[in-house]
Formats: C-alpha cells, structure tokens, sequence
C-alpha cells in the first residue's frame, strides 16, 4: 500500500509532498493546481511512459524531475534530467533500463497502465469486450497462477479423500477389533485381583517364615531350659553333699579335739615310761585319724568347689528361666494354652 508520494520538478509541481490515507485519499482543487499532474508522475514511476512530448514534463530543465513514493514494504523513486536518468529502490541505484521499467522496481510495484484510469477515460473494462477483459484481468492477477493452483488443490483434495476414506477404514477396523477385545476388560480386573492376592500370598509366606524361625527359637529354649533343669538338679545334689560336708566338719571338729588331748598324753607320756602298748594304739588311732582327716579335708574342698559351681549354675538357670518366661509370655506360641507360673 502507496503511504507518501513526493513530486519535484515535474509538471506543475516544484515540490509537493502528499500523505495517503489507508482506505482512499481525495485531491479536491480548482483546475490546474495539479491535481491530474499527480496522477501523470505516479503513472511515469510505475511505467516509465509519459503521455506527451518527451521529458515535457520537466519544469526546470537546469534540475532533474523527481517523483517517489513510499510503501509498507520500501521506497522506490524516479529521477529524470539533464545526465541522470536513474530508478533507485530501497536505496539501490538502477541504470540502463531502456523505455521499460526495471524487473526489480516492476516486481516490487506490481502496477501497470490498468491501474490508471483518468477523468476521461470509459468506465473502466465496461466499454471492452470479455475476452479483453479476461486478457488484462490475466495481466493483473495472473489467472494461470490460480488456475493451476486451484488444480493442484483439486488433486491434493482428492489424495486427502482416499486418505480419509482410508482411515475411516482402518478405523473401522480397530472398532470392531475393539469391541472383539471387549472380554479384556474383566480378564484385566481379574489379573489385577490375582495380583493383589499373589503379593498378599507373599507377605503371608514372609510371616509363616518369621514364625518358624521364632518357633525353633523357641526350642532351642527349651532346650537350654532342659538343660538348666537339669543343672538345677544337680545343683540340689550337691547341696545335699554340702549339708554332708557340714556334718562331717563336726565330726572334724571332734576329732581335733582329741588330737589334741592325744598330743597333752603324749607329752606326759615323755616324762613317765609307762607301757607302751596303749600308747603305740593310741598312736595307731592317730594316724588313722590324721589320715582320714587330711581325706575329709580334701572331700571338703572338692564339696566346697562344687557348691560354688552350682550356686553359679542356679544363678545362670534363674535368669535363663526368666529371659525364657519373657520370650514364652504368658500363652505357649503353639498351643495357645495359659502357662502357669
């Protein structure tokens, strides 16, 4: 869209700059201000024709004419006179066009003699026939560009149709495969109910294994309980053989006693030779005593050793029998029944 026109030199007009509105812009003057010049210079840019003698149009010939304008897309300029005769695009310089117009300023104008229409002339294409009309309506737009556009849509709509027809086709095809499928559904539902139970099998497996494990646990307590009984048992024999060993202590007690009232005759008996008959008895019975007090004292010592070790092992069997009650509790984890205390 044409924003600005500036004309220089040219015809009436030494320097005349006009904005164009958007949508249509009127020149509205007496006659011979310029208004018909305007069109004449934008018509001489698109088309490097001029309807009159040549260069004419010049109104000072010691400058050249100028006329420009400016769009949404650049600016393109005509500039005409004494040594210069020039096109100059978006600031580019065009030489040596001859009596047409530049291929590059023709493409970026897009304009010909069918964009003009004077005062005079006939209502526009309405005084030609059709066929001139179909002639310089191909000129404008290029009918062949669309006709052979509107062909190519024509086939790209037929390949779509089949390709369309295709799919529906094979979409046809899924939904009847689809509802044939239609038993997946529960057989999905059921998989996932087997699956929930496998894992619960799993955990379940995983505390039986727990159980047994606390089960031979178990076991080996009463095992070691068995075993502490039986320790305990042979603990009480060797308190019966201490509450022995006490007994004989008195009677070592005893025998001291006469030891000694035999070592106080002894000694009288070095003072008066009596008969020594019932001293060397006396002394028979003495040795025979030394000797079985020194057993008894080694009996003793054995009893002793085994009271200390069945004080130990009755301690050990009290807290193995707690740490044993703690594990059972209070209900035998086979049977189920009450465990009296």
């Amino acid at each position: 869209m044409i924003k600005e026109m500036l004309f220089k030199n040219f015809e009436i007009h030494k320097y005349f700059r006009v904005k164009l509105d958007p949508h249509i812009t009127s020149l509205i003057g007496p006659s011979d201000i310029g208004k018909s010049s305007t069109l004449r210079g934008l018509e001489w840019l698109t088309t490097n024709k001029y309807d009159g003698k040549a260069d004419s149009f010049i109104q000072d010939e010691s400058k050249p004419a100028f006329v420009g304008i400016k769009t949404d897309n650049g600016s393109v300029s005509r500039k005409k006179g004494k040594g210069i005769n020039i096109y100059k695009l978006n600031g580019q310089v065009l030489e040596a066009f001859g009596a047409g117009v530049p291929d590059e300023v023709q493409e970026f104008l897009r304009m010909t003699k069918l964009n003009f229409q004077s005062q005079f002339d006939a209502p526009y294409w309405f005084h030609i026939s059709p066929g001139e009309v179909s002639k310089q309506l191909n000129q404008i737009v290029d009918l062949e560009i669309i006709d052979n556009s509107l062909s190519k849509l024509k086939s790209k709509v037929g390949i779509k149709n089949t390709e369309v027809k295709l799919s529906q086709g094979r979409l046809n095809e899924a939904e009847t495969i689809l509802n044939q499928m239609a038993f997946m559904k529960p057989m999905m539902k059921e998989y996932m109910r087997l699956e929930k139970l496998e894992l619960a099998v799993e955990k379940k497996g995983s505390h039986i294994n727990s159980l047994a494990l606390s089960i031979k646990g178990i076991e080996r307590g009463a095992l070691k309980a068995e075993a502490l009984r039986k320790a305990h048992s042979g603990g009480s024999r060797l308190m019966k053989i201490a509450n022995r060993w006490e007994d004989k202590a008195g009677e070592v007690e005893n025998l001291s006693i006469l030891v000694k009232d035999l070592e106080k005759n002894m000694a009288v008996s070095e003072a008066v030779i009596p008969n020594i008959k019932p001293l060397i008895s006396i002394t028979n019975k003495w040795v025979k005593a030394k000797q079985f007090c020194d057993g008894l004292s080694k009996h003793i010592t054995e009893i002793i050793s085994e009271k200390e070790t069945g004080c130990q092992r009755e301690k050990e069997l009290s807290s193995k029998e707690k740490k044993l009650k703690k594990i059972m509790g209070k209900t035998c984890p086979l049977c189920g029944v009450m465990i009296k205390s």
